[in-house]
């Protein structure tokens, strides 16, 4: 997640301005923070539990060889579409020019709930790209989620019945399985999951919900060996809710369904205990074991759906259509819907890249959309394949402060940068700092939410203990990205707004661990150290090592953890790989473990920085500084 903080980024420029008038300058400075609430591990333990099922309150490792070709499943057309443009297919290289679709809006009535996915399996393989088509082989005992489910807007809900086909994998016998419902929480206020008709095996079972019902106990009435499956059936009755609670990825507002969390979750079981983390505001919702979906979604004929995956068929029965939806090795199933969207779409190479975004927001839409094709082909490029056919970069109205939010192939953007009236706070910098001229907050914003397919997508990590491993990696990615689209004198002008300003601010007084859980952080720490320190430290380590070894250093991190969870051991151990185990130790005592990095460790500050310093204020401006 990229999320900005209360104070503003045009303020900067006022501010520069005043200062070349003689004035004191007063800068505003946008960092993200994220989520500050440390997870509960709770060990298997067989204690009793109530009977209420319902919640009612809320060495090197290779890339990936390629395998022969696998088409991609095509998107279902449009059912009444009122404008279609196309173009000749684009080079690998070369983004093709965009494909524009838009829709009408209709409103249909509440229809029965679709069946629920059985049979044959789909062709999961043709929902992952060319060359990950292999990876499911490799994943074989990875949950596989059957859903079937349809959205009803006339009452904000949707209906919903849900099968998990769970293989333990913990290397221990479980006595109980946990479900999250992240959405019970209170802050999402008349939001919330509610749960009926519990089933293990075809059995009930003994449940028991707790920390403000996001949590869902099942007492398993026969323990489940290392190794061995059960098949967990629950319905599910899900409110969304319009107060936008959170950061508004759970909500309906302007059209919009933000569908995140919507559906129940298995809890993540790690170091032999299951992860039951608190649901705060300001906590990512994102920690979750890889798996397979099925997923039969129910909406009406002139819904447009963004989805994690890939929409493998599609059908209009009577009053409603039904999306078949294939989603494999994928952390969560999200689906962002509405009868407003227009779509544009291009390639990055084989991949497809869809933007979708609200009537009159043209502008914004076609610039997201060229930000996350050049953002999905550099990554491809420089880090690994990315692992699915498509991506899809979707318009949502975000709250509490969120610029934007990823999921598995499917990130929301705030509505806030779309508004033709809209202007980029870094607007005007470039007549002052020639280098920041082409920065633009929503092309980092987009390269950001992109790099989490890699890290955070596929590269699993703890997002509440861990948070550097995929934020801090995640924000220095957007960094290269503009070094490498826009040049580098841009890019080291990115690094000081988005970077270097919030840790000069902490490092002023103090350094901090990065290698400590979002609770163990205040909000200015979090941002500084996280989205601050931990890609700062990563710009050290490359001309430390080098640029080959940098670079197999991410490729190797990438492969060697691709859909599963890595720890701090994990990225310590990669980085042993590819340069020496005393240098590996050192390395990460002093940026990961340690808290003494001085101003003398980082690397040079840019424009930005370098004319602040020239006029005598001592560098960037600082929290403290800046007019509220």
């Amino acid at each position: 997640m990229r999320r900005s903080r209360d104070w503003l980024l045009s303020i900067l420029l006022s501010g520069i301005t005043l200062l070349l008038c003689g004035m004191l300058i007063g800068a505003g400075w946008r960092a993200w923070r994220s989520n500050t609430q440390q997870p509960v591990l709770v060990a298997e333990q067989a204690t009793p539990s109530a009977t209420t099922t319902r919640a009612t309150e809320p060495a090197a490792t290779p890339l990936p060889t390629a395998l022969p070709t696998v088409v991609p499943p095509t998107t279902a057309p449009s059912q009444t579409p009122t404008a279609v443009s196309t173009t000749a297919p684009p080079s690998d290289n070369t983004p093709a020019t965009p494909v524009t679709t838009t829709t009408p809006t209709t409103v249909v009535a509440n229809l029965p709930l679709p069946e629920l996915p059985s049979g044959p399996l789909p062709n999961f393989a043709a929902a992952l790209s060319q060359p990950f088509a292999g990876a499911l082989a490799q994943h074989t005992d990875d949950s596989l989620y059957r859903i079937g489910a349809l959205l009803n807007p006339a009452d904000h809900t949707i209906t919903g019945r849900e099968t998990v086909r769970m293989t333990n994998t913990t290397g221990t016998t479980l006595n109980e399985i946990y479900f999250r419902l992240w959405v019970n929480a209170p802050f999402y206020k008349e939001g919330d999951i509610a749960v009926a008709d519990v089933k293990v095996d075809g059995q009930p079972v003994k449940t028991e919900l707790s920390m403000d019902n996001t949590t869902l106990k099942l007492v398993l009435a026969q323990p489940l060996a290392p190794k061995q499956s059960r098949e967990i059936a629950m319905d599910f009755t899900t409110t969304v809710p319009t107060t936008g609670g959170g950061y508004g990825i759970f909500n309906v507002t302007e059209g919009v369904w933000a569908l995140y969390n919507w559906q129940p979750e298995l809890a993540v079981y790690e170091h032999g205990g299951w992860l039951l983390d608190p649901v705060t505001e300001q906590g990512d919702p994102t920690n979750t074991d890889a798996a397979n979906y099925q997923v039969r979604f129910a909406a009406p004929p002139s819904f447009k759906l963004a989805t994690s995956g890939s929409e493998v068929a599609a059908q209009t029965v009577g009053g409603e259509t039904i999306h078949e939806l294939a989603s494999p090795l994928t952390r969560n199933m999200v689906i962002v819907a509405s009868d407003r969207f227009a779509k544009t779409s291009t390639t990055a190479g084989a991949i497809k890249v869809n933007s979708w975004y609200l009537p009159g927001h043209d502008a914004a839409g076609k610039a997201a959309l060229a930000s996350a094709a050049r953002a999905v082909q550099l990554y491809d490029q420089r880090f690994g394949h990315y692992a699915y056919p498509e991506l899809d970069v979707t318009e949502v109205k975000l709250g509490g402060g969120a610029a934007g939010m990823e999921s598995t192939g499917l990130v929301m953007i705030g509505s806030g940068f779309y508004a033709p009236d809209a202007t980029d706070p870094l607007t005007g910098l470039g007549e002052l700092v020639p280098a920041a001229k082409s920065l633009s907050e929503l092309d980092f914003t987009v390269a950001h939410e992109v790099g989490h397919q890699w890290w955070y997508g596929v590269v699993g990590s703890d997002a509440f203990k861990r948070p550097w491993q995929d934020e801090s990696l995640t924000n220095w990615s957007s960094a290269f990205y503009v070094d490498e689209t826009a040049g580098a004198a841009t890019g080291a002008a990115a690094r000081d707004v988005f970077i270097r300003a919030p840790y000069d601010e902490v490092l002023a007084d103090h350094d901090e661990r990065l290698d400590q859980p979002v609770d163990h952080f205040n909000e200015t720490e979090y941002g500084a150290i996280v989205y601050g320190k931990g890609p700062l430290m990563y710009d050290v380590l490359r001309k430390q090592i080098g640029d080959p070894a940098f670079f197999d250093f991410l490729r190797r991190y990438y492969v060697e953890h691709a859909f599963a969870r890595v720890d701090g051991d994990g990225w310590h151990a990669t980085l042993a790989e590819v340069s020496n185990q005393q240098t590996a130790d050192a390395f990460y005592q002093k940026w990961v473990e340690g808290d003494k990095i001085s101003a003398s460790d980082l690397p040079p500050g840019g424009p930005l920085e370098s004319l602040l310093n020239s006029m005598g204020t001592g560098g960037l401006p600082t929290e403290t500084e800046t007019p509220k």
